[in-house]
């Protein structure tokens, strides 16, 4: 072929016409439809659920339509049991309904049997402290 006819104004046109409507639909996804699809209208702020018991805690992220997930129990003497001790994402960042908000539980503090040392000599009570833990 020959470059005049490669650059016909048939193909020219029909060239133009082709990159003007891929640019014309590209834009259209990203200013009309991916916004959308992406749910970007629908941002909300993470309440501050942290210092609440988890039956609080559910009923102020259900209240936001937010999603809860108990993501761990953890032992803490700070806090009594079936209370909230961290979240995330953290209180005040911005999320979009129906994220999952992942919350560490306390399990008060912590319990543990003491193995007996009475008649033991000093170095056996450490070794027997020692393979307890």
């Amino acid at each position: 072929m020959k470059f005049k006819q490669i650059f016909s104004r048939e193909n020219v046109k029909f060239i133009a016409i082709f990159t003007g409507s891929l640019l014309g639909f590209i834009l259209l996804l990203i200013y009309l439809v991916m916004p959308f699809y992406t749910r970007q209208h629908q941002s909300i702020a993470v309440p501050n659920v942290c210092n609440l018991s988890y039956s609080a805690a559910q009923k102020i992220l259900k209240q936001k339509d937010l999603k809860i997930v108990k993501a761990a129990e953890k032992y803490d003497e700070n806090f009594p049991p079936g209370f909230v001790i961290f979240q995330n994402p953290e209180p005040g960042s911005t999320v979009k309904k129906g994220r999952r908000i992942y919350l560490t539980v306390g399990k008060g503090q912590r319990v543990i049997e003491m193995p007996k040392l009475v008649g033991l000599a000093e170095r056996d009570a450490k070794f027997v402290l020692s393979d307890h833990n």
